[in-house]
C-alpha cells in the first residue's frame, strides 16, 4: 500500500500541474470592472482608466491620459468582451478607432488605435499598460 502511494505522488503532482494552464481562465464582464491606473507605455504619462460593467457582455470604458499638452479624456460605452479580451471598432465623426484590450488578472493591457480614415494608414498608436488599485 506505501509502495503504491509513493508512486502515486509523482503522477498527482503532475497532474495538478498541467491541470493549471492560462487556458482555463475564464474572464465575464465583472471581472473587467474597476479603477486601473498605469502608462501610456510610448512615454510613460500617467493614465486613470475606469471600467464598468453596463450589461451581461458588455463594459463601459473611460480614460483620463495627462499629456504634457493637456489632458485627453475618452469613453467607450458597449464594448463586447470575449472571455479576458476584445477588439471592437469606433467610428467618431468620421475617425475610426480600433480598441483592443487584454485582461490578465489585475493587468489591463489596452491599444486605441486611431485612423484619419476608416482602413487608412493608423496616424495615432496610444497602448496603455495598467494595474488595477
Amino acid at each position: 500500500m506505501i509502495k503504491l502511494l509513493r508512486l502515486s505522488v509523482p503522477f498527482i503532482f503532475m497532474l495538478l500541474i498541467f491541470s493549471c494552464n492560462d487556458s482555463d481562465i475564464v474572464c465575464n464582464q465583472d471581472d473587467w470592472a474597476g479603477t486601473y491606473e498605469g502608462n501610456l507605455t510610448l512615454n510613460q504619462d500617467p493614465v486613470t482608466i475606469e471600467i464598468e460593467a453596463i450589461s451581461s457582455d458588455t463594459i463601459r470604458i473611460s480614460y483620463v491620459l495627462e499629456l504634457d499638452s493637456g489632458v485627453r479624456t475618452m469613453t467607450y460605452d458597449n464594448v463586447e468582451v470575449t472571455e479576458c479580451e476584445f477588439v471592437q471598432t469606433f467610428l467618431i465623426q468620421g475617425t475610426q478607432i480600433i480598441l483592443n484590450g487584454i485582461l490578465m488578472e489585475d493587468l489591463l493591457w489596452l491599444t486605441e488605435n486611431v485612423y484619419e480614415t476608416p482602413g487608412g494608414t493608423i496616424s495615432t498608436p496610444w497602448p496603455f499598460s495598467a494595474n488595477r488599485i
